[in-house]
């Protein structure tokens, strides 16, 4: 959504998102991804073909916003960013991959990206 809002084209005012233990995905394993045993990778790789069937596949734009189709981050369309993971989230490496490419860009609000790493007992409190 916050890609769209940075449409030139169509923009609109969208102060910030809060990102919180985002689901990205993609076809090549990053990080302790790698080693994972098989069984652990089962509901991640098909999660996303189940939540939307007519995908391109694990490099689709919508769920790997580093594939070679994806709009780039410098056009994202707000002014902050908070990124929270927790260490124990499978897909914590491609949550914090995200914030450091953000931070690496052209992005004009550089200095209002935050990411916070949590273990997962402390993010599970704030919910309760």
């Amino acid at each position: 959504m916050a890609m769209r809002a940075g449409d030139v084209a169509n923009p609109v005012n969208l102060l910030g998102v809060a990102l919180i233990q985002p689901y990205f995905w993609g076809k090549e394993r990053i990080g302790p991804e790698g080693v994972l045993d098989a069984d652990k990778l089962i509901v991640p790789n098909k999660m996303w073909t189940f939540a939307y069937p007519s995908t391109i596949g694990h490099d689709d734009p919508l769920v790997n916003p580093f594939a070679a189709e994806a709009p780039s981050l410098s056009d994202l369309g707000c002014t902050l960013v908070l990124v929270f993971i927790t260490d124990q989230d499978v897909y914590r490496d491609r949550g914090w991959l995200y914030y450091e490419t953000l931070r690496k860009t052209d992005w004009r609000q550089k200095e209002k990206i935050k990411c916070f790493i949590s273990s997962a007992q402390l993010l599970g409190r704030l919910w309760t």
